[in-house]
């Protein structure tokens, strides 16, 4: 046979047409490079086939499945393929390996990945090129079912991570050491601390509660040590004991006291008491009492009133205490001239008939005492008024 190229297509004798795939020539007219064997066509790519075939070198075109046809044998095929229908594949006769090609080395077998993720299955391909999962052979072995409130996980003989049959118990003593009682089931989350409540939340694990120790007294300091509640009593902080008739309430010794509200009313004709904050006072109706007249005697309560007492034979009433009058008090302190302010001349005149340089009617107010003469702490009182206003 024989090949030349004329204005860039591949031209060929009768003779060299007889016996060529048409794929073959197809692929042949755009080639690009000439060749007279092989070794003139080695482009160190090892996917690509180095064959002169009628002068032309297959330099671009891939020697893996999917690529035109590219072979007439295995002997134009690169190490490790075979020639399959024109084309080379890499196949190694082993049904468990999958065939690749890379640029670099050439054929690569792959082996098939029969990984099922299950812990308790054995994979592995079988003659035929199948995935087989044995769970026998895992039968007993320890797994993990991905729970965290269970333990002692083994593989069945379906295949399966079982938990060992939960350990049933009343209270932590109950359990094995790391594991605590929750829900009557020891659970694996024993944190060490006795001073939380162990559980188990399948979705999240283990959790630590902190021991309520709240005795919902605000007279103490609650706290947990060893895993007991302690209660110390706290004094003079302000509190409420729950009672409106009290006031002032304060921590005494770890108790909240208040101090009664005071409901006297000073009538021995009447009982006093407090309700819900509220003074109440229920007249009477007997019993003795004193209307405080000493002319008067067996006096009785009635409806709440001290009376009906029989009068005391030649008791003469004592006299009446008069009432003292209070001092008369003049005005604003160093108001001169009646204004209700004080000015600072009003000041000055007060000073001048303190110092005896004018007469009391200069400042009359000045003198507060009124017992005609002006003092220190008068002239102070007229001050603090001149500053802050007429009271």
């Amino acid at each position: 046979m024989h090949a030349f190229l004329r204005s860039g297509l591949l031209r060929m004798t009768g003779a060299a047409l007889r016996g060529v795939p048409a794929l073959l020539l197809l692929v042949a007219a755009g080639a690009s490079a000439l060749c007279l064997s092989d070794a003139d066509c080695a482009d160190g790519n090892p996917c690509t086939p180095d064959t002169c075939v009628l002068g032309v070198c297959f330099l671009d075109i891939p020697a893996v499945i999917g690529g035109p046809a590219a072979c007439n044998g295995d002997e134009n095929c690169p190490a490790g393929s075979v020639c399959v229908r024109h084309f080379c594949v890499c196949e190694d006769g082993n049904p468990c390996t999958i065939g690749s090609c890379n640029p670099t080395t050439g054929c690569v077998q792959t082996p098939k990945n029969c990984n099922d993720g299950n812990e308790c299955t054995d994979d592995f391909c079988d003659l035929l090129g199948n995935c087989q999962h044995v769970a026998l052979t895992r039968l007993g072995q320890p797994c993990s079912d991905g729970n965290p409130c269970t333990t002692g996980e083994t593989c069945d003989l379906f295949g399966k991570c079982s938990p060992a049959p939960p350990l049933s118990c009343v209270t932590n003593n109950d359990c094995p050491a790391g594991f605590d009682c929750d829900h009557n089931v020891c659970v694996p989350c024993d944190d060490g601390n006795p001073c939380t409540r162990d559980s188990c939340d399948q979705a999240t694990g283990c959790v630590h509660t902190p021991v309520d120790c709240n005795d919902n007294n605000p007279c103490t300091a609650d706290s947990c040590s060893g895993g007991s509640c302690a209660h110390t009593p706290r004094s003079g902080l302000r509190c409420d004991d729950g009672n409106a008739c009290t006031s002032n309430d304060t921590c005494v010794v770890g108790v909240c006291r208040g101090t009664p509200l005071s409901c006297n009313d000073g009538n021995p004709c009447t009982t006093d008491s407090c309700n819900r904050g509220t003074c109440e006072h229920a007249p009477l109706s007997s019993g003795p009492c004193d209307d405080g007249n000493p002319c008067t005697t067996h006096e009785q309560c009635l409806l709440g009133v001290c009376s009906g007492g029989l009068p005391v034979l030649n008791c003469t009433p004592p006299a009446a205490t008069p009432t003292p009058t209070p001092p008369p008090q003049r005005g604003c302190p160093g108001d001169c001239d009646g204004n209700h302010m004080v000015s600072i001349d009003e000041l000055v005149k007060g000073v001048n008939v303190a110092i005896g340089g004018a007469p009391l009617s200069v400042c009359a107010a000045a003198d507060t005492s009124m017992d005609g003469a002006v003092t220190i702490d008068e002239l102070i009182g007229a001050v603090n008024a001149a500053l802050n206003g007429c009271p």
